[in-house]
């Protein structure tokens, strides 16, 4: 069921417990009976800037599935690591558990969350009313903890360094694309997703 709210009241999407809104310079308010985010302080985004931190995640998400992550050459021979290759291998020698963790944290969950963002983002752009906002929307926060590709870019990093001593590690493309996409992921969580809640109570008024 959608509450709505006067303008100065804020309504958790959680739990629905109405709130008065109130001047947030820096961080975050939380609702005080579960806990969940209400709204973000600072300047507020748009539908159409989150829009474009959207597609900018999914440009580097196919850059980073579709390209390797690092090249390493040793005693002249080349081998390609990919962004797939951190979950077979695993799987390969045996850790069937850390490979579909793996698969689900580096690619299923960030592959999910994107295709998500876009089926709202998309309709409220153009001010239609997306189906099952707030189902997609209570998913979407569900979701935020189990992706890990931020984790598993500074592993890359590390990986990187501790293997320069041994051959020739060459970053690519892929991790290229990880790190854009890291960053506008971080980007959009550090915007305030009440936007899209104020947009939605617009299109449907």
């Amino acid at each position: 069921m959608l509450v709505r709210a006067p303008a100065e009241l804020v309504v958790c999407h959680s739990c629905e417990a109405v709130h008065r809104r109130t001047p947030v310079a820096h961080g975050a308010a939380s609702c005080v009976v579960c806990g969940a985010t209400l709204y973000r302080g600072g300047r507020r985004a748009t539908v159409e800037a989150i829009l474009g931190l959207t597609l900018t995640a999914v440009i580097g998400f196919g850059i980073a599935i579709a390209e390797p992550l690092v090249v390493l050459d040793a005693s002249g021979r080349r081998i390609d690591v990919s962004l797939w290759d951190a979950a077979t291998v695993a799987s390969g020698r045996g850790y069937a558990v850390v490979a579909i963790v793996l698969g689900v944290t580096l690619v299923a969950a960030p592959m999910v969350e994107l295709a998500l963002l876009l089926w709202v983002l998309v309709p409220l752009a153009a001010r239609v009313h997306p189906p099952g906002f707030s189902a997609v929307m209570q998913v979407l926060r569900q979701l935020r903890p189990w992706r890990m590709i931020e984790v598993f870019l500074l592993g890359v990093a590390i990986a990187i360094v501790k293997l320069a001593g041994m051959a020739k590690v060459t970053p690519a493309w892929g991790v290229f694309g990880i790190a854009v996409m890291t960053v506008a992921l971080a980007s959009i969580g550090a915007l305030d997703r009440a936007t899209l809640w104020r947009r939605h109570d617009e299109v449907v008024a």
